[in-house]
C-alpha cells in the first residue's frame, strides 16, 4: 500500500495527528519493503526484468543523442537491474526525473511503459507517486501527440487504486486538475478519457468514504473526508458554471458537473453516510439545480438535474417546493415524454420510504402533486400504449404504491390501528381526505390499462389499502366509491371472465375477509351484489385453477363470519336479508322459474346464521323475520325453499342447544327456557295444512336430532305424525317411522310414549301399500327387541305387540302373514326369557298353539286331494320324452302330467310327497304350478311357522325351568311334548319336501337345546317315531330327495348319536337308521353322476355321517357287524348303476377307516370281506368292466386299482385272522390268472388292463415279500411255497407278452419278482439293535426265508441263463438284441453282487450260488458281445476269490 507524503503545509497540523501519521507511515514503509522483497523471495520475474531492461536501453539510445545524463542514468539503472533480483525503483525514477521537459516523444513513451509496469507490480513507493503524477501531467500538457496524452491518462487511472493508496487532497487535486484541464482539448477521445478519469476519481473517492464510515476518527477517514469535500465543492462550481479550470463552454461544464453529482448522490454509501456537515453543500447544489430546471429543457441534462434534485431531497428531506415544478412537468401536455417520465420517477422516489408523508401533508404542493397524478393517469391510460406510455404506466403504479406505503408507514408509526374499526386522528384524516379521490382516479384509470401481472396486483393492492384507510378513518363516501369502482371492474362479461376480473374478485374477497371491521351494511350490500354475480357465474362454469380458488374464497367468506364481532355479523346479516328481500321482490314481478341456485342471499343467510349459532339469541329475531316471510309466501316453490332452510336452521340450533342449553344462561330471554317447544312450534302450525315439506323437515330433524329429543319433543313429533294423511304423505311418513324404529328405540324418553309409537306403527301395518305394511310388521319385532333388551316389566306392551302379530299372522296376504310369524318367532325366541311364566302360559295357549292349529287346518284345507301326486321340484327329474299320460286337476286347477301307473299311490295315507312311485327311465314328470296358489302360499306359511317351533318350545321350556327345576316330569310339559311330536309326525306324513325340511329343522332346534335334548331321550319311544315315520315315507317314495333335506336329516342324526344316551343304539333303531341311510343313497341315484367317479354332494354327506357314526359305535362299544355289512352292501360293483363306482370307492374307504380303528371286528365277516375284494380285484379280467371304466374313470384310477390299494391297507389286519387259504386264493387269482381268463380278453382290453394294473401288482409283490413270506415261516410249508411261487412264477408272466423288456427307469412286474427273490435270499447285515438282542433272543426268520427262496432263485437264474445261451446260439453271427443284452448284463451283475447266508447252500459259503450256476455261466462263453464277456470274466474272478 502506498501513501502520499504530506507537503509542508500539512506539517502544521496538530502534534497528535503527526504522531498518528508517522506511525502509519512506518507501518506502510515496512509493508513496501516486504512487498518488494516478496518477488525476490519467490522467483525472479524474467519478463518484467526483460521488458524494463529493453525500455531502459531504448531510453539510453535516445538519450545519447539528446542528453548524456539521460544515457548515463539509464545505463546505470540497467546495470542495477541486472545485478539484483529486486527491481531498482529508485534508479529508474531518477531516469524519470532526468527526462522531464526533454520533449522527445519516444523517450516519453518508453518511460510511460516503465511507469505502468512499476505501478502494475506496486513497485512505486508513496513518496514517489506524486512525482509520477506530476511527470505524467507534464507530458500531457507539453506534448501534442494524442497517443501520449491517452497513455498518460491511462497511467493516471492505474494510480487511482484505493486499496493501495490513501486518497489525500494532494493526490486527488493533481488528478482533478489534470483531468479537468484536458476538457479544453480538441481531441474528443482525450476529452472522453479525461471525463472517465474524473468519474473514476469521484466514484472511488466517495466509495472509499462509505467503506471507512465505521471508523470516522481514523487518519485515513479524515484524509478521505477532506478529499471528498474538496471534490464536491469543485463539482458544485462546475454545476454553477464558474469553475476556473474550465475554459470551454459553460453548458458543457454544467452537464459534466451534473453528471458527476449524479454519480455521487447515486452511491448508496453516500446517502447513508451523509451527515449534517454535507447538508449545506447539498442545499447549495439543490438551489443551483432548481434554477437549472427553470431554464430551457434540455434532453439528458434536465433529466439528470431532476434525478440529482430528487436524490438530494431524499437525503436532506428538505426542498419539497421543487415538487411543484415536477407536477407542472407531469400534468402539462407541452412537455416531452422523457420529462414526464423523469418527473414521475422523481415523485416516486421522493414519496418512497423512508420519506415521511406527514412532512408533505401540510404543504401546498401535496394536493397539487396528487391532482397532477390524477390528470396524468387520465391523459396517458386510454390513448398511450407505446413503449414510453407503458413506462409511464409502470412509473404511475410505483408512485401510487409510494403514496400508499407512505401513509401506511405513518399509521404504523403513529399507532393507528387499521382494519379494526373506525378511528379518528387529525393528520391521518387530513391526509386520507386529500388522497382518496386522486388515488381512486389513478387506480381506476390504471385498471383500464394493459397491465402485467405484477402491476395489476399492485393496483389491486392499492384498492384494498384505500378501502382500509377510508373505512378505518370513517371516510364513508370514499369507502363506498372505492368499493363501487372495484365491483364495476370485477363484473363478468356474460359467460366469460378475464384474468383481470378474476383478480378484481380476489381483491374484493380479500376486502370482505380482512376488512369486515370497517364495513357497514351499505358496503356489504355492494360487495354481496358483486359476489352474487360471481356465484352465478361459478355455478354455470367448470371451476378449475383460479376459478377454484375464487370459489373456495367465496365459500370461506361466509364460514369465517363466525370469528367476526357481533357488530360485523349484524351488518352482514342485514345486508344478506336486504339482498334476499330484493330478490323476492324481483321474483314476484318476473315469470322466470325459481331455482335454488338463484336464491343466493337466502342460502348465505341461512349459512351465516348456522356458523354464528353461538349468537343465535342475538340474531334470531332478524333471521326469523326473513324466514317467516318466505315460509308464508304465496309461491309454493318459495315456501318449499323456506321450509327446507328453516328445517336446516332448526337442526343446527337444536344441536347447539343440546350442547349449550340456553336455559342455563340467566341472561337468556324467557322464550328460550323451553327451547324444544319454541323450536317445533312453527312446524306444528305448518303441519296442520298437511304440507309435505313439513314432514320432510320432521324426517330431517329426526335424522339429525332424534337422539337428543326429550319426552316433550317426542310427544310433539309423534302427535304430528299420527295425524298424517297416508293418501298424500304416506311415503315420507313411513320414512319417519322407519327412522324412529331403526335409530331411536333405545331412547329413554321415547319409552315413555311407546303406546303412541305402536299406534303410529299400526297405521302402516294395515295400510294398502304392501311394502310399507310388511316393514311395519317387522317393526313390531324391533319394539319387542327393545323391550327385551331394556329388561323392563312391560307385560302390557308385550301383550299389545304379540296380539297385533297374532292378528297379522292370520292375514290373507301371505307376505304380511309370513312377516308377522317371523317377527313373532324372533321376538319370543330372543327375549322370551324375560317374560313371566304366567305370560308364557298365555302365549303358548292363546298364540302359539292357536296359530299352529289355524295354520295347519288352513293349509290342509287348500292342499291337493289324496289321489293327486305331490308337487316336487322340477330339478328332481331328468326331462325326456314321454308317452301321453292322463291329466289330473287339483283344487286350484293344478295340472300334473304323470305316467298311468302313478295315478294311484300305494300308500293312501300320504297324500303329499306321493306313495311308492317307480319311475320308468324313459318317462318324466312335468309339473306346471305357480307360487300364487293358495295351497303354495299356506304351505310356505306352515313351513315358516313349523321350522321355528323348536326354538319356541325350547324358549318356553327354559322359561318354565326357572320356577320348577324338574320341569321335564310335569304333566303340562309332557302333554305339550306329545302334542308337538304328533304335529310333527303329521307334517312328515302329509307335507311336501318343504314341510318335511321345516319339521326336521324344528327337531334339530329341539335336540340342540340341552334341556329339550334330555326330554327328547326321556320320551325316546315317542321321539324316535319321527325318524321311523320319515324312514317309511322315504322308502315308499322312489323320488329324488333335495340336498337341503338330506343335510338336515344328517344333522339331526349327528345330534342324536353324538349324545351320551344309549337308547339310539337299540337294534330296532339301528335297523331303521340303516334303512333311512339306504333310502337316502338310493334316492340320490336318480341324479346324474359326477365325472371322475366322484360322489354327489348328497352321497358325500351320507358317507361323512357314516364315518362319524363308526366313531359313535366304537365310543359306545357297540358291535360293528351290522355297520360292516351295510358298507359291504355298497362294495358290490354294478355295471348297470352309474353311481356304483363312486359308492364302492367310498365304502372301501370306510372299511379302511374301520381297519385302522378296530381291526378285530373283521373276524365275523372276513370271508365276506375277502370275497368282496376278490370280486373287485378281478374286475380287470372282465372286458365289459374295462370298457366301461375307460369311459367313467377318466382322470381317476380304475375301481379295481383303488380296490387293490384298499386291499393292501387291509391285508396287514386280515392276515392276523387265520384266513391264509382264502387270502392266497385271492392273490393267486389276481397275480397268476389262468390262461383262458387272459384269452377271454381282447387285445385292446388286455393292453389296457396291463397298463393300469402292473403298478398295483408290483405293490402287492412288495407286500408279499416284506410281510406275508416272513410271516408265513411259522405256517404250513405249503403256504410258504405258495407264496414263494407267486414271486417265482411272476418272473415269467403275462406282462412280458406286451413288452420284452422294460426300461431301467420303470421297474416291470417280472423284474420286481426276480428282485424280490434276490432280496429274500441275500445275506442281511445285522443292525446294532439286532446285535444287542442276540444275547436275549435270536430271530431266525430271515435264515428260514433264505433257505426257502435261495434254491428257487438258483433254479430261476439257471433257466434264465440257459434261455439267454440258447438265444445266443440261435442268433448265429448276429449279436443279441440290445434289450436282451441289457437284461442279461443286469442278471449277471445281480448274481455277482449277491451274498447268501452261510449254510443256505451247504458247504459253499456266501458265493455258493455261483458254483451252482458255474456251468450255466460257461455256456455263455460263446457270447459275441464284449460287455457280456467282460461281465462273465468278473463273475469268474469273483467265484475264484470266493474259493481262495
Amino acid at each position: 500500500m502506498f501513501f502520499l507524503h504530506p507537503k509542508s503545509e500539512k506539517e502544521q497540523e496538530s502534534k497528535e495527528l503527526t504522531k498518528q501519521y508517522l506511525k502509519y507511515l512506518a507501518i506502510s514503509l515496512l509493508t513496501v519493503i516486504v512487498m518488494r522483497a516478496i518477488p525476490a523471495l519467490t522467483h525472479r520475474d524474467s519478463y518484467l526484468h526483460d521488458s524494463l531492461e529493453n525500455d531502459l536501453k531504448a531510453i539510453a539510445n535516445e538519450g545519447r543523442r539528446k542528453n548524456l545524463q539521460i544515457r548515463d542514468l539509464a545505463e546505470k539503472a540497467t546495470v542495477d537491474l541486472r545485478k539484483s533480483p529486486i527491481i531498482p525503483s529508485d534508479s529508474i525514477l531518477q531516469v524519470m526525473e532526468s527526462i522531464k521537459g526533454v520533449g522527445v516523444a519516444k523517450i516519453y513513451a518508453h518511460m510511460i511503459n516503465i511507469i505502468q509496469r512499476l505501478l502494475t507490480h506496486h513497485l512505486v513507493d508513496s513518496i514517489s507517486i506524486i512525482s509520477v503524477l506530476e511527470f505524467l501531467g507534464g507530458i500531457i500538457l507539453e506534448t501534442n501527440e494524442e497517443s501520449l496524452q491517452l497513455k498518460s491518462l491511462q497511467t493516471i487511472m492505474l494510480v487511482l487504486n484505493p486499496s493501495v493508496v490513501i486518497l489525500t487532497e494532494d493526490l486527488v487535486g493533481i488528478v482533478w486538475k489534470i483531468s479537468l484541464s484536458l476538457q479544453n482539448f480538441k481531441s474528443a477521445l482525450v476529452r472522453n478519457t479525461a471525463s472517465a478519469a474524473l468519474r473514476q476519481l469521484v466514484n472511488i473517492t466517495f466509495e472509499k468514504l462509505n467503506q471507512i464510515k465505521d471508523r470516522p476518527d481514523s487518519f485515513e477517514a479524515k484524509v478521505v473526508s477532506s478529499s471528498c469535500m474538496m471534490l464536491f465543492k469543485n463539482i458544485v462550481e462546475l454545476i454553477s458554471g464558474i469553475h476556473s479550470l474550465w475554459t470551454g463552454e459553460k453548458s458543457k461544464m454544467r452537464i459534466e458537473g451534473v453528471s458527476l453529482l449524479s454519480s455521487i448522490v447515486s452511491i448508496a454509501g453516500f446517502q447513508e453516510s451523509s451527515t449534517e456537515n454535507w447538508f449545506g453543500e447539498l442545499e447549495k447544489a439543490l438551489s443551483i439545480l432548481k434554477d437549472s430546471l427553470n431554464e430551457n429543457i434540455e434532453e439528458g441534462y434536465t433529466g439528470q438535474c431532476i434525478a440529482c434534485a430528487v436524490q438530494i431531497i431524499v437525503i436532506t428531506q428538505q426542498g419539497f417546493d421543487t415538487l411543484i415544478k415536477f407536477a407542472v412537468y407531469i400534468e402539462q401536455k407541452q412537455y416531452p415524454d422523457w420529462v414526464k417520465i423523469s418527473s414521475l420517477e422523481a415523485v416516486g422516489l421522493i414519496f418512497k420510504k423512508p420519506s415521511k408523508i406527514e412532512n408533505f401533508a401540510s404543504q401546498e404542493m401535496f394536493p397539487k402533486i396528487l391532482e397532477s397524478l390524477a390528470k396524468a393517469s387520465i391523459e396517458i391510460i386510454p390513448i398511450d400504449d407505446s413503449k414510453q406510455g407503458k413506462l409511464k404506466v409502470k412509473l404511475l403504479v410505483e408512485v401510487v404504491n409510494s403514496f400508499i406505503e407512505g401513509f401506511l408507514d405513518y399509521c404504523i408509526r403513529s399507532g393507528i390501528s387499521l382494519s379494526e374499526g373506525v378511528v379518528s386522528e387529525k393528520t391521518a384524516n387530513l391526509i386520507i381526505g386529500i388522497m382518496w379521490k386522486p388515488m381512486l382516479s389513478c387506480v381506476s384509470q390504471l385498471l383500464q390499462a394493459n397491465l402485467n401481472e405484477i402491476q395489476l396486483q399492485s393496483v389491486l393492492n392499492s384498492y384494498q389499502s384505500l378501502v382500509n384507510f377510508t373505512g378505518s378513518l370513517g371516510v364513508t363516501q370514499g369507502r363506498e366509491s372505492i368499493i363501487s369502482s372495484l365491483s364495476a371492474f370485477a363484473k363478468p362479461n356474460g359467460s366469460q371472465i378475464s384474468i383481470k376480473q378474476i383478480s378484481c374478485y380476489k381483491t374484493l374477497l380479500n376486502i370482505a375477509h380482512g376488512l369486515h371491521f370497517v364495513l357497514d351494511m351499505k358496503s356489504w350490500h355492494r360487495i354481496l351484489n358483486s359476489l352474487l354475480l360471481l356465484d352465478s357465474f361459478l355455478s354455470t362454469t367448470k371451476c378449475e385453477d383460479e376459478l377454484l380458488i375464487l370459489k373456495s374464497a367465496l365459500d370461506n367468506l361466509f364460514t369465517s363470519s363466525s370469528m367476526w364481532p357481533n357488530s360485523s355479523v349484524t351488518e352482514f346479516i342485514g345486508a344478506l336479508g336486504q339482498l334476499t328481500l330484493e330478490f323476492m321482490e324481483a321474483l314476484s314481478s318476473s315469470d322466470k322459474k325459481l331455482t335454488i341456485s338463484k336464491i343466493f342471499g337466502l342460502e348465505k343467510l341461512i349459512f351465516v346464521t348456522q356458523v354464528n349459532i353461538s349468537r343465535i339469541v342475538i340474531i334470531w329475531d332478524n333471521v326469523a323475520a326473513y324466514l317467516d316471510c318466505i315460509c308464508n309466501s304465496k309461491s309454493s316453490e318459495i315456501r318449499h325453499v323456506g321450509i327446507a332452510n328453516l328445517t336446516k336452521l332448526l337442526i343446527k340450533i337444536f344441536k347447539y342447544f343440546v350442547d349449550s342449553p340456553p336455559n342455563t344462561n340467566p341472561e337468556t330471554p324467557s322464550k328460550w327456557k323451553n327451547w324444544q317447544k319454541t323450536l317445533f312450534a312453527s312446524l306444528h302450525d305448518l303441519a296442520n295444512q298437511q304440507e309435505s315439506e313439513v314432514y320432510k323437515g320432521i324426517y330431517t330433524i329426526l335424522q339429525t336430532c332424534g337422539g337428543q329429543l326429550d319426552t316433550s319433543g317426542w310427544t310433539m313429533l309423534l302427535s304430528i305424525l299420527c295425524e298424517i294423511d297416508l293418501s298424500t304423505n304416506s311415503a315420507i311418513g313411513f320414512k319417519c317411522l322407519h327412522l324412529i324404529i331403526n335409530d331411536f328405540l333405545q331412547s329413554e324418553d321415547l319409552l315413555n310414549c311407546l303406546s303412541k309409537l305402536v299406534e303410529f306403527i299400526s297405521k302402516f301395518a294395515y295400510a294398502k301399500d304392501m311394502t310399507q305394511c310388511i316393514s311395519a310388521v317387522g317393526m313390531y319385532w324391533n319394539v319387542a327387541d327393545y323391550l327385551g333388551r331394556v329388561g323392563r316389566e312391560e307385560e302390557e306392551n308385550w301383550w299389545l305387540i304379540l296380539g297385533k302379530l297374532k292378528e297379522l299372522g292370520q292375514d290373507s296376504r301371505p307376505e304380511v302373514r309370513h312377516s308377522a310369524l317371523h317377527s313373532l318367532h324372533v321376538a319370543l325366541s330372543t327375549h322370551g326369557s324375560c317374560l313371566s311364566q304366567v305370560l308364557w302360559q298365555r302365549i303358548m295357549e292363546n298364540i302359539i298353539l292357536f296359530l299352529l292349529q289355524r295354520i295347519s287346518s288352513t293349509y290342509f284345507k287348500y292342499a291337493t286331494l289324496t289321489q293327486e301326486v305331490p308337487i316336487i321340484e322340477n330339478a328332481a327329474f331328468v326331462q325326456t320324452e314321454i308317452q301321453e299320460a292322463p291329466i289330473k286337476r287339483g283344487k286350484k286347477n293344478l295340472q300334473i302330467s304323470i305316467p298311468t301307473d302313478l295315478a294311484h299311490p300305494l300308500v293312501s295315507e300320504t297324500p303329499k310327497f306321493a306313495g311308492k312311485i317307480e319311475m320308468p327311465k324313459e318317462d318324466k314328470i312335468i309339473v306346471h304350478h305357480s307360487r300364487d296358489t293358495l295351497e303354495k302360499q299356506w304351505e310356505e306359511t306352515y313351513h315358516i311357522f313349523t321350522q321355528n317351533l323348536g326354538k319356541l318350545f325350547r324358549t318356553y321350556l327354559s322359561n318354565l325351568e326357572k320356577v320348577d327345576e324338574d320341569v321335564l316330569k310335569t304333566n303340562t310339559v309332557k302333554k305339550n311334548w306329545d302334542l308337538l311330536i304328533l304335529r310333527l309326525k303329521e307334517g312328515l306324513h302329509n307335507g311336501t319336501t318343504n314341510i318335511i325340511t321345516a319339521v326336521l329343522k324344528a327337531v334339530k332346534e329341539l335336540i340342540s337345546c340341552p334341556k329339550v335334548n334330555a326330554l327328547f331321550f326321556a320320551k325316546w319311544n315317542s321321539s324316535w317315531e319321527i325318524f321311523t315315520t320319515l324312514c317309511n315315507r322315504l322308502q315308499v317314495s322312489n323320488v329324488n330327495i333335495p340336498h337341503k333335506l338330506i343335510i338336515i336329516i344328517i344333522e339331526d342324526l349327528n345330534l342324536i348319536y353324538s349324545s351320551e344316551y344309549k337308547e339310539p343304539y337299540q337294534d330296532k333303531c339301528l335297523h331303521n337308521l340303516y334303512l333311512l341311510l339306504n333310502a337316502l343313497l338310493e334316492a340320490t341315484k336318480l341324479e346324474a353322476t359326477l365325472p371322475n367317479c366322484r360322489l354327489l354332494h348328497e352321497q358325500k354327506e351320507v358317507f361323512d355321517f357314516l364315518e362319524k357314526f363308526s366313531g359313535y359305535l366304537l365310543k359306545n362299544k357297540i358291535q360293528l357287524l351290522s355297520y360292516l355289512r351295510f358298507l359291504l352292501k355298497f362294495c358290490i360293483y354294478d355295471t348297470q348303476d352309474s353311481h356304483s363306482d363312486a359308492l364302492c370307492r367310498r365304502a372301501l374307504l370306510g372299511l379302511e377307516i374301520i381297519a385302522n380303528k378296530e381291526p378285530t371286528c373283521f373276524v365275523a365277516i372276513v370271508n365276506d370281506l375277502l370275497n368282496c375284494y376278490q370280486c373287485l380285484l378281478t374286475l380287470r379280467f372282465n372286458s365289459e368292466t374295462l370298457l366301461l371304466m375307460s369311459v367313467t374313470c377318466k382322470g381317476a384310477e380304475p375301481l379295481y386299482y383303488v380296490a387293490g390299494e384298499s386291499f393292501l391297507k387291509v391285508l396287514p389286519y386280515i392276515m392276523k385272522l387265520n384266513c391264509w387259504d382264502k387270502m392266497l386264493e385271492v392273490l393267486e387269482q389276481l397275480l397268476l390268472p389262468e390262461e383262458k381268463v387272459l384269452n377271454a380278453l381282447g387285445r385292446n382290453a388286455l393292453d389296457e388292463m396291463m397298463r393300469t394294473s402292473e403298478k398295483l401288482d408290483i405293490k402287492i409283490i412288495e407286500f408279499i415279500k416284506e410281510h406275508l413270506i416272513p410271516q408265513s415261516m411259522n405256517m404250513q410249508a405249503t403256504i410258504q411255497w405258495r407264496l414263494i411261487s407267486l414271486l417265482d412264477n411272476g418272473c415269467e408272466n403275462y406282462y412280458q407278452q406286451s413288452t420284452n423288456f422294460e426300461s431301467p427307469e420303470q421297474e416291470s412286474f417280472s423284474s420286481a419278482c426276480l428282485s424280490g427273490l434276490f432280496e429274500l435270499s441275500k445275506l442281511r447285515q445285522s443292525t446294532q439293535e439286532e446285535e444287542e438282542k442276540k444275547s436275549v433272543a435270536e430271530d431266525p426268520v430271515y435264515l428260514k426265508v433264505a433257505k426257502r427262496t435261495t434254491p428257487v432263485l438258483i433254479n430261476r437264474c439257471r433257466e434264465l441263463l440257459k434261455k439267454f445261451a440258447n438265444e445266443e446260439k440261435m442268433m448265429g453271427i448276429m449279436p443279441l438284441p440290445k434289450n436282451k443284452e441289457t437284461e442279461l448284463l443286469k442278471l449277471i451283475e445281480m448274481l455277482k453282487k449277491l451274498e447268501i447266508p452261510e449254510g443256505v447252500v451247504e458247504g459253499k459259503g456266501s458265493k455258493g450260488h455261483l458254483k451252482e450256476l458255474f456251468l450255466s455261466f460257461c455256456d455263455l462263453i460263446i457270447a459275441k458281445e464284449p460287455e457280456v464277456k467282460e461281465a462273465l470274466r468278473e463273475v469268474f474272478i469273483e467265484y475264484h476269490n470266493s474259493l481262495v
